[in-house]
């Protein structure tokens, strides 16, 4: 089985999220992991698991940025 693991410092997550249908807010997450395993050299068996740190989410709003956080948005 081959195991790659993502190399967060040489990656990024960003987002876009429209606000109200007339503003888009864009972030990021800072602190995250991901790992596929697979034995086919096609990865048609390919298992990915990814985690995600949401209090490391970051806009250029602090407000949207506590919003997007929140368990309600992220449900």
């Amino acid at each position: 089985m081959s195991t790659y693991k993502i190399d967060a410092d040489h990656s990024a997550i960003t987002f876009t999220v429209k606000h109200m249908m007339i503003h888009n807010v864009t972030g990021s997450l800072t602190k995250f992991d991901a790992t596929m395993e697979s034995d086919a050299v096609d990865f048609s068996d390919a298992k990915i698991s990814f985690e995600e740190d949401t209090d490391s989410i970051t806009t250029n709003n602090e407000h949207k940025a506590g919003q997007l956080k929140d368990d309600a948005f992220l449900a």
